[in-house]
């Protein structure tokens, strides 16, 4: 029987949330349908290895990390060939050269998954991605302000850009008890009231906004942890600041982790303070743990988090306002655990992985519909398998109408 061999094309699969994204797509796709590998540009990362251990194929085709690389589309394309890629799914990061080289090996279908922007669009990048929707079948935004975004500022065609919502594994990400073990690790004390983050240490992610308000935080009360979990460029500026305002002893930096799922569960309250996001793959993860969020009024944030009902927002770089919500949750367990109660519910009823999963399977096989090549192909596939025809296709995503939206293609 065969199968639709479907690439995805990422700038690594390290611990983050866009790439723990594309890894449950990998592993959860349907394998009967689809034959799924992932393409890395820069380096593999230790979702690769997981990959690779449940069958999926993970290689490493890489690019000049120094300069531009105009080798890259020729050697992707010489690759997406001898693959003979149906449909090549690039993510942020990858979209220029992957709907490029899809175009020179002739890969019938091209989707683009749109995980989040700068503050600010470099204009090379905004040239990028304007030559990369000419190329391309759909594009995705994890969320309905992204794609608002994607429409008016970077002149996307309203018609190809639908919403995906990112999903959680609820089996990977649920309340559990504080690790004993781990806190012992950390050299955390056991009756601490630990305020966390999951993230990188890079500008956008602002670590040093709320190191600002933990600084607030840690001298009004004593028994209180700040645990970051992540790496980054920004790292030894972080640690510096914790240093030299004398509250260092008092901030874990966990460095990047493999059981992200038990450092969730570690934290009584979750912080994010970015200054852009599309759906943050770790707010999601940590509602699905049961914990209590203050996140910053931008992107997607304010569509999961409804003020006063299952967390506080806070305007972005703005210390004492985060400082002041924090605070409210450490002292008010009552608040607190309401907030956390009405977060897994939320979680359970909008951001099912498997419903994120059907959305996508849906969208491939609409657009491959289209494609006269794959008439026979998908026949074949629905009598074999009628259980996934015709109800995904045509299926309504999470933003949007699919029916309508998969109107346009190249």
């Amino acid at each position: 029987m065969s199968k639709i061999n479907l690439m995805h094309v990422v700038l690594n699969l390290g611990v983050a949330g866009l790439e723990r994204v594309v890894t449950e797509l990998s592993l959860r796709m349907n394998r009967d349908i689809f034959n799924v590998e992932v393409c890395c540009l820069s380096f593999r990362g230790h979702f690769a290895d997981v990959l690779e251990s449940k069958g999926i194929k993970v290689t490493l085709v890489q690019q000049n990390q120094k300069r531009f690389d105009p080798a890259l589309p020729w050697r992707l394309r010489s690759f997406l060939k001898e693959k003979n890629v149906h449909i090549l799914h690039a993510h942020t990061g990858t979209y220029f050269f992957g709907a490029v080289s899809a175009l020179m090996a002739r890969v019938p279908a091209v989707f683009y998954t749109e995980h989040g922007r700068f503050i600010v669009d470099p204009l090379v990048r905004v040239i990028e991605d304007r030559i990369g929707v000419r190329l391309t079948d759909k594009v995705i935004a994890v969320s309905p302000e992204l794609k608002e975004r994607l429409i008016k500022k970077i002149k996307f065609p309203a018609s190809k850009v639908s919403v995906v919502v990112n999903g959680v594994n609820m089996d990977l990400f649920c309340p559990r008890p504080k690790s004993k073990a781990i806190l012992n690790e950390l050299g955390i004390p056991v009756d601490s009231r630990i305020i966390g983050a999951v993230g990188r240490f890079e500008l956008v992610k602002d670590h040093l906004t709320l190191l600002k308000a933990f600084e607030f935080i840690s001298q009004k009360i004593p028994n209180t942890m700040l645990l970051l979990v992540g790496d980054g460029s920004l790292r030894d500026n972080l640690t510096r600041y914790a240093d030299s305002h004398g509250f260092r002893n008092r901030v874990i930096f966990a460095g990047e982790r493999n059981n992200v799922p038990e450092m969730l569960n570690l934290m009584d309250i979750f912080v994010l303070p970015s200054l852009s996001e599309g759906t943050s793959v770790s707010l999601l993860e940590a509602m699905a743990s049961g914990v209590a969020a203050v996140v910053t009024n931008v992107g997607g944030n304010p569509s999961i988090v409804e003020h006063g009902q299952n967390g506080l927002l806070v305007e972005p770089d703005n210390p004492p306002e985060m400082a002041e919500a924090i605070r409210t949750l450490v002292i008010d367990d009552k608040t607190r655990r309401l907030y956390s109660g009405n977060s897994l519910e939320i979680i359970k009823r909008s951001y099912s992985l498997d419903k994120t999963i059907e959305t996508y399977t849906g969208m491939y096989l609409n657009v491959l519909q289209k494609k006269r090549k794959f008439k026979s192909l998908l026949s074949e596939l629905q009598k074999e398998y009628p259980q996934y025809f015709p109800p995904l296709i045509g299926r309504v995503e999470h933003g949007g109408d699919l029916s309508q939206a998969d109107g346009n293609s190249r």
